[in-house]
């Protein structure tokens, strides 16, 4: 006789869980910018990145083709970026973070933290770098499942993930729902 699955105790089940809190979090934070945590992380990487392509867009959220597609036509419809043909490669889009895009991230910055601090807030310090740690060894292990970015590329026993900050701008405004 099999003893059913318990899902409290099931480690798929609670990272989803995790993943739900997460987002709803972040949405009740950042409720009036609108964005999705992968808009917003797209963001932040095209800000930090600019005139990144699609494709490299795409690796370093960790995200598909098709859903980056959706994000990108969606960030673009808000203003928040521009889309060039790349001149070296006609089939690639640059990216760019407009003024209103920056203002964005600059407007959500310390909401976007907020979510994060409030989401760790029932661990102490310690506990949330060991958290960290183990999960990003857990990510970084299974990233033959198809993870195709930067992350899943970093050693399994990194202490930190690869940064990804946006850059620091000179004047505030200024710069270059579901998950899309």
């Amino acid at each position: 006789m099999t003893v059913p699955l318990n899902p409290s105790n099931a480690p798929g089940f609670l990272i989803r869980r995790l993943q739900q809190a997460s987002v709803q979090i972040f949405a009740e934070k950042t409720r009036e910018a609108g964005l999705s945590t992968v808009q917003y992380g797209a963001l932040q990487v095209i800000d930090a990145n600019p005139g990144i392509d699609q494709v490299r867009l795409s690796q370093g959220i960790d995200t598909d083709r098709t859903t980056i597609t959706r994000v990108v036509h969606r960030l673009h419809q808000l203003g928040l970026i521009t889309r060039r043909s790349n001149p070296k490669d006609r089939r690639s889009n640059s990216l760019r973070i407009t003024p209103r895009g920056g203002a964005v991230l600059e407007a959500i910055a310390d909401d976007a933290s907020a979510s994060q601090e409030r989401l760790m807030s029932p661990l102490n310090a310690a506990e949330q770098a060991e958290f960290m740690r183990m999960l990003r060894k857990l990510v970084f292990a299974h990233s033959d499942l198809g993870f195709t970015g930067t992350y899943a590329a970093a050693p399994a026993e990194a202490d930190e993930a690869p940064p990804v900050a946006p850059r620091r701008r000179a004047a505030a405004g200024g710069g270059g729902g579901d998950d899309t």
